[in-house]
């Protein structure tokens, strides 16, 4: 008997459907594993095959470990036979193999057989797709915990403050994923402020602490964490930077979020050089260059 695990409900349904298109004398035996507990089903398959006259039998396993023995060779006698080994050397209960081990004949019952197992099908896809996203949530989780946990110099978080005022030039850091985008800023500020681009979170605070930046242009949508995140995150270790939220998704709800978390405004996208400018002007950094020049 060739007992099947893999891919058992598609396999299982394409041998279905090729019996059923051959008009071929064959039955099915049904068993609902999942009333019978702790059942071995290659010992079953080992006492049981020798009763099946079919060279060609085959057990498929699905994944909720409901069984299905498609064969030629399965009379009612031999399925009685069956009901006797699982009463007798599986110690189950006949009240409960009555319920749990059925006989199908694929000619009058297959259509309805196939259905059946395409349900099992389903619900194995969405089990699986369950699987993935929930892999991949816990793997944005894991990647999230250990780029917020990142380990920084405390003398470089300590001396953020001191570094910007030292610095006579504005600075300008923009952490924006994509492409164009960045592209677009850094030509609007081109030749007016030094400028310094990240892609993602977990760069945009590593070149934050690096350079101490005047102001931050902060995407809230980037690949690795988001940029409510990396907002977070810069104002614990420096409570009086100057964040500038961007975003396409302008929504009232990552607006006030963002505001809320301590940002000093917000630009939506797609956003112009006027607007960049208008808030870099209100930064301290800005101020204190008007105030010199006066």
């Amino acid at each position: 008997m060739i007992i099947t695990i893999e891919q058992a409900e598609q396999k299982l349904i394409d041998t279905l459907k090729n019996r059923i298109r051959t008009q071929m004398i064959c039955r099915c035996l049904s068993i609902k594993s999942s009333l019978l507990s702790h059942f071995d089903f290659d010992a079953f398959a080992e006492q049981a095959h020798p009763l099946i006259i079919d060279t060609d039998t085959e057990m498929f396993v699905c994944h909720d470990r409901d069984a299905f023995i498609v064969a030629k060779g399965i009379s009612y006698k031999v399925f009685e036979k069956i009901l006797d080994i699982m009463h007798q050397s599986f110690d189950i209960p006949r009240s409960i193999l009555s319920k749990a081990v059925s006989l199908h004949d694929i000619q009058k019952d297959g259509h309805d057989l196939v259905k059946h197992i395409e349900q099992k099908a389903i619900a194995l896809r969405k089990s699986a797709k369950r699987q993935e996203q929930d892999s991949v949530t816990q793997k944005n989780l894991d990647q999230k915990e250990s780029i917020l946990n990142l380990s920084f110099d405390q003398g470089m978080i300590d001396s953020l403050p001191k570094r910007r005022a030292e610095r006579s030039a504005l600075q300008v850091l923009v952490v924006e994923d994509d492409a164009f985008s960045r592209k677009l800023v850094s030509s609007a500020l081109e030749g007016k402020y030094e400028t310094i681009l990240a892609e993602d979170g977990q760069g945009g605070l590593m070149q934050y602490v690096t350079h101490a930046p005047d102001v931050l242009f902060l995407d809230i949508e980037l690949p690795d964490i988001t940029g409510h995140d990396v907002l977070q995150k810069v104002l614990e270790m420096d409570p009086d930077a100057f964040v500038i939220m961007l975003s396409g998704n302008g929504n009232k709800e990552n607006i006030f979020k963002a505001m809320k978390t301590g940002a000093k405004g917000f630009v939506g996208k797609p956003f112009t050089k006027d607007k960049l400018l208008q808030y870099i002007l209100k930064c301290p950094k800005a101020h204190e260059i008007q105030h010199l020049k006066l």
